[in-house]
């Protein structure tokens, strides 16, 4: 019973000990991955002026301007897009949505 008992308690603490350790290397890299997003730059309207901020710095109701091939790290809900495509579309994708 003893000897059971033990093998159990052996078997949990190495499966605990390795979620454990799995957990902390992802929010590593979860967190070293926010970090180099936050710290990108982008053009903000601010006070009537594109002034370039790093993410981390952008909040809600700011106006960013976006050109061609950019990144952005916010997910935009409501936009306005002037172009010379056929019928001033433009194609949008999200590649993460946290």
């Amino acid at each position: 019973m003893t000897n059971q008992l033990s093998r159990e308690w052996s078997v949990f603490l190495r499966l605990w000990y390795t979620k454990t350790l799995l957990v902390v290397k992802l929010h590593q890299q979860r967190h070293r991955s926010d970090n180099q997003v936050n710290n990108r730059k982008s053009l903000v309207l601010r006070h009537g002026v594109l002034a370039e901020e790093h993410w981390h710095k952008v909040v809600v109701g700011d106006i960013i301007k976006m050109e061609d091939n950019q990144f952005v790290a916010v997910i935009i809900v409501r936009f306005v897009v002037s172009c010379d495509e056929f019928g001033g579309f433009k194609y949008w994708f999200s590649l993460t949505i946290n």
